[in-house]
């Protein structure tokens, strides 16, 4: 329901937001392994009912209109060449930053690092996804998502390179 010229913004804020909580666990983990587990489940409590309580008091969204039947409809967005494309980028993502998730703080922990120090690794980088998320979206808004998702895929998609041959 965002305005014209102003998608690509809302869209990013909500991806900032998903990218920084999808990896906050490990932080949680941090400050629950320093503070006590209450502590760290007091937090994602507090946390999710305070977003359960603003997503009640969000406005509803457009109703559209279903045509077909879902297979029919999932279908014909495959053959979309932007659909395909769309999904392509999100697989990019999901699988650099879920073997990130789990992949880096193993190797920290098997190195000698504490749990704070991978904690705040973690939260560096949940910190991170908050930031670059809205920014994105507000690229987008300006010059279009083509250039900023296929740029944005080439930076991620180095990630596991680097990471693959660090010693």
């Amino acid at each position: 329901n965002a305005p014209e010229g102003r998608r690509g913004r809302e869209s990013g804020i909500v991806m900032g937001m998903l990218s920084a909580g999808s990896i906050a666990g490990p932080a949680v983990g941090g400050l629950a392994a320093w503070a006590g587990e209450g502590v760290g489940f007091g937090l994602v409590a507090a946390v999710s009912m305070i977003s359960v309580m603003l997503a009640a008091l969000a406005p509803a969204g457009r109703a559209s209109g279903v045509t077909g039947r879902v297979g029919e409809s999932i279908a014909r967005a495959i053959r979309q060449p932007a659909t395909r494309a769309a999904l392509a980028l999100t697989l990019v993502d999901l699988l650099t930053f879920g073997a990130v998730d789990v992949l880096v703080p193993l190797r920290l922990g098997a190195t000698g690092s504490s749990v704070a120090a991978i904690a705040v690794a973690i939260g560096a980088g949940a910190v991170l996804g908050a930031i670059t998320g809205p920014i994105g979206g507000r690229l987008v808004d300006r010059i279009g998502p083509h250039p900023v998702g296929m740029t944005t895929a080439a930076c991620i998609a180095v990630i596991p390179l680097v990471l693959a041959f660090e010693p």
